[in-house]
């Protein structure tokens, strides 16, 4: 987790972090990086149905590739990462329309 932290934050924010233990608020996060949006407590229901309506229109299928690519990204070299994107994309685009609407409970 502090490996993937640096690559959110900065080397320097990240050792900041975890070396003073500081806590920070919602939107100092948001300002380094770490979390994508802050809310009061007031508005986190407000909050999470906007996420989760933005999620709900997505492909699941586009989903789940571009989040095992962005994994990938980090953990194997170039050429395999190519071809991995390379095979993730045919996959996708010789997909018929609505093919991949499935939701993730179905799969």
């Amino acid at each position: 987790a502090v490996f993937q932290l640096g690559k959110f934050c900065g080397l320097g924010n990240m050792l900041e972090l975890v070396q003073t233990g500081r806590v920070y608020s919602g939107a100092e996060a948001c300002e380094l990086g770490i979390v994508h949006a802050s809310a009061e407590a007031a508005d986190i229901e407000i909050g999470v149905s906007e996420v989760l309506a933005r999620y709900e229109s997505r492909d699941m299928n586009v989903h789940v590739l571009m989040r095992r690519l962005s994994k990938e990204s980090y953990s194997i070299s170039y050429d395999d990462f190519i071809g991995s994107y390379l095979a993730a994309q045919h996959r996708i685009l010789s997909m018929p329309d609505g093919a991949g609407d499935k939701r993730a409970e179905d799969e």
